[in-house]
């Protein structure tokens, strides 16, 4: 029977990120990384066929044991009917986050870098959209905690889970990503469509989106979907006059 192996975050890489923090001595934690290393390359291995969603997937594949002539890199796809252009910037500056709260989307930083922002633009607003599951309780309340303590419990909501993602998207002056690992994040791909700037980009399949200075419409040069080839330069958002500019966390 053939073997199809997909991965969307790199397995082997996710479980050394995760084993940091682990409670257990060095010794175990080498054993089980070991172990999951060995397995990581066995499946490689035995698939006939690897399909990475991006060329960083790849590179970690190539090197974790993958044959090369057995990998091919397929980009996720965005169905752009099911997101419509934005519209209007919000009346407000903000910034708009979408997925499951969770340490590896590394919402700190994210709170952090609003931090400063914040200390530049007070009227600026952080809207988080997304469920906590089931154990990541303790997570919500320190980020909740880090947001008193820096000051910006204000401006930072908590939305929880949402039904209609596009209005997620469209709620921000720009939509962010502060992940410590991602494949090919549909958090920044699916603004596009919409014309809602991501921060960052994920630039290996598309250019940057440009916004128009002055105007309170989104970009009208948003890029096109599917994607075409990477461009041979690239352009870097302008801010608009009436909104908040383009920040990265």
């Amino acid at each position: 029977m053939p073997f199809l192996l997909t991965e969307h975050g790199i397995y082997l890489r996710e479980r050394y990120l995760g084993y940091r923090t682990e409670a257990q001595r060095w010794p175990v934690k080498a054993l089980m990384l070991g172990f999951y290393r060995e397995l990581n390359t066995l499946g490689y291995r035995k698939a006939d066929l690897i399909t990475p969603c991006n060329q960083y997937n790849r590179r970690w594949e190539e090197r974790g044991g993958a044959p090369t002539d057995r990998i091919r890199t397929v980009y996720n796809g965005v169905d752009p009917a099911l997101f419509p252009e934005a519209g209007p910037e919000p009346e407000t500056p903000t910034l708009s986050w979408c997925g499951r709260v969770d340490p590896i989307k590394d919402l700190e930083t994210l709170i952090r870098a609003y931090a400063i922002c914040r200390a530049e633009l007070p009227a600026l607003r952080l809207r988080l959209f997304g469920p906590v599951p089931a154990g990541n309780e303790d997570y919500l309340t320190r980020l909740e905690k880090l947001a008193a303590e820096l000051g910006v419990t204000d401006g930072v909501s908590f939305e929880g889970r949402i039904s209609d993602v596009p209005s997620a998207y469209a709620a921000g002056s720009v939509v962010m990503l502060s992940s410590i690992s991602e494949g090919f994040p549909f958090s920044s791909s699916r603004p596009c469509p919409a014309a809602a700037p991501p921060s960052p980009p994920t630039s290996e399949a598309y250019g940057r989106p440009s916004a128009t200075p002055g105007s309170s419409s989104r970009p009208a040069n948003r890029p096109s979907w599917p994607p075409p080839s990477p461009p041979s330069s690239r352009t870097t958002p302008a801010a608009p006059n009436s909104a908040a500019a383009p920040v990265s966390a």
